[in-house]
């Protein structure tokens, strides 16, 4: 909006679900989470956006929670959102792709790479039982759990 003054948010929440009517996302223009889902102050409490959109079009909450069907966390377009436990809402995440676990070297702990773990397990084979995990500031426990994909699973 050049030149003119910016909506406050909870009005835009409101102006902008009452005049779209479409399947397309709507996409929150203001701060998000964390987790990249819009934020709204409503009653004077801090809420999500996709979730207040619900309640203004439903009369009620969702219980216990907003799911998209989008897969879009800052969309907020009503008809994205449908009423979900947290065990639903995980299960869709997973199933679709976007559970954003901690594996590999994305964990904070992580020591190893997935090429290292490619390299222990291409070496396992000519050393045998006699492998350590020394070379790499690992146990031979670790090296075992590797090999036989009890860890690293997904590589």
């Amino acid at each position: 909006m050049p030149g003119g003054p910016k909506p406050t948010r909870f009005p835009y929440l409101l102006e902008t679900i009452r005049s779209h009517d479409s399947d397309e996302c709507l996409i929150w223009p203001f701060s998000l989470t964390a987790n990249g889902y819009g934020q709204v102050t409503f009653q004077g409490k801090g809420e999500t956006a996709h979730r207040v959109a619900f309640l203004v079009t439903h009369g009620h909450w969702p219980t216990p929670q907003g799911q998209h069907t989008c897969d879009v966390p800052a969309c907020f377009n009503p008809r994205h959102i449908i009423e979900g436990t947290p065990a639903q809402n995980m299960a869709d995440k997973v199933s679709r792709g976007r559970a954003n676990f901690c594996k590999g070297e994305k964990h904070g702990n992580a020591k190893l790479t997935k090429e290292i773990v490619f390299q222990i397990r291409a070496d396992y084979p000519l050393y045998g039982s006699t492998i350590t995990g020394a070379k790499h500031g690992i146990s031979r426990q670790s090296v075992c759990d590797i090999v036989f994909g009890r860890t690293w699973q997904h590589v």
